[in-house]
């Protein structure tokens, strides 16, 4: 009977053994779950940065030509502004000039 005791029947340390065992694989599941939720989120997180940067690089581009466009109107409204003042200032000068001689 003391041998069947030592080798067919578990002891409280076998059980403590096993309980342990059981815990540690439970673990190492959830690990892996854990680990595999991160590398989707990871992936959802750059798909979501690189969206978000191809959105602010249309937006730079459509900025960029609003720019361009913009200098392009001042540069032709100061254009015609400064031709009028040169205009303005011949004809005060001639003006001048014939009332002088």
């Amino acid at each position: 009977m003391e041998r069947d005791m030592g080798t067919t029947l578990a002891t409280k340390q076998d059980l403590q053994l096993f309980a342990t065992k059981t815990e540690l694989m439970a673990l190492k599941q959830d690990v892996q779950l854990l680990r595999q939720e991160m590398v989707g989120m990871r992936t959802e997180l750059r798909q979501e940065i690189e969206n978000r940067f191809t959105l602010l690089v249309h937006e730079i581009t459509t900025l960029r030509g609003d720019i361009a466009r913009d200098l392009k109107a001042l540069g032709l409204k100061m254009t015609v502004s400064l031709g009028s003042m040169l205009m303005l200032g011949f004809g005060l000068t001639i003006t001048a000039l014939r009332a002088w001689l």
